[in-house]
């Protein structure tokens, strides 16, 4: 049924996208090196790079990491581009099922879109409750992998 589920939600797809950013980060500057011309450059798809900088130069108070202009969308892809990279780190659901990860950040993100424009109005139900506890649990073994 429709059940309105308050900040709780906000606070998890917050984390979510936060960890899932650290972790990205974290296995591409292992294998591509730090720096600009290293993971950012090798790793990073060009029109992702681009889009990121755009949203950099229109932002009021710009971060010093151009990283953290990503948003959902761009992650995963930049998870399709290094597969490689990924398909051991990732639940074995999703590495044996590349396509459902994709798809997955597709809900993941509308479902962030419902939640952090609440005045849209649109409610989000259990299932979505569900949906992104359930993605959380998966994506939350990869914490190990910064450390």
């Amino acid at each position: 049924g429709k059940q309105v589920i308050g900040t709780g939600l906000y606070e998890y797809v917050s984390e979510i996208e936060t960890a899932i950013h650290e972790f990205i980060k974290a296995v591409l500057k292992r294998t591509h090196g730090d720096g600009e011309d290293g993971w950012w450059r090798e790793a990073i798809p060009l029109d992702i790079r681009q889009k990121c900088q755009g949203r950099r130069e229109e932002d009021e108070d710009p971060s010093d990491d151009v990283f953290a202009y990503t948003d959902l969308i761009d992650l995963s892809k930049i998870i399709e581009k290094n597969w490689a990279l990924f398909k051991d780190l990732v639940d074995p659901e999703y590495a044996q099922n590349r396509k459902r990860l994709l798809s997955d950040f597709v809900i993941l993100n509308n479902i962030r879109k419902a939640v952090m424009h609440p005045v849209k109005c649109k409610q989000w139900t259990e299932d979505d409750y569900r949906f992104v506890r359930e993605f959380r649990e998966r994506f939350w073994h990869l914490d190990s992998v910064q450390h």
